[in-house]
């Protein structure tokens, strides 16, 4: 329970993720099956046929849905209970809070 003078202090956080977007997807397919697979079929060492699938596939995923980064706001002061409701109540609480 929050007691006396809390503060709400916001900060900005910076989100990375992936966008799976369904034309990134239908693209992705496309060129996977148009690929070349001679570099592993064609080498014996097992270690080298993992380097080059790992290489390959990583190409593909970051070209066809590259990662994003967005900023966030988050407050240090989070619970599972407080509703969007709630926090924009908070946040005008606090700004009247503030001009006094």
């Amino acid at each position: 329970m929050l007691q006396g003078n809390a503060t709400f202090k916001t900060f900005q956080i910076k989100v990375t993720n992936r966008s799976f977007a369904i034309t990134g997807e239908e693209t992705f397919t496309s060129e996977l099956g148009t690929m070349d697979w001679s570099n592993i079929y064609n080498n014996d060492d097992p270690n080298m046929q993992y380097t080059y699938f790992t290489t390959a596939m990583s190409k593909l995923i970051d070209k066809h849905f590259p990662l994003k980064t967005i900023r966030m706001n988050y407050n240090t002061i989070r619970n599972s209970w407080i509703t969007p409701g709630i926090n924009r109540s908070i946040k005008k609480k606090t700004s009247y809070a503030e001009l006094n």
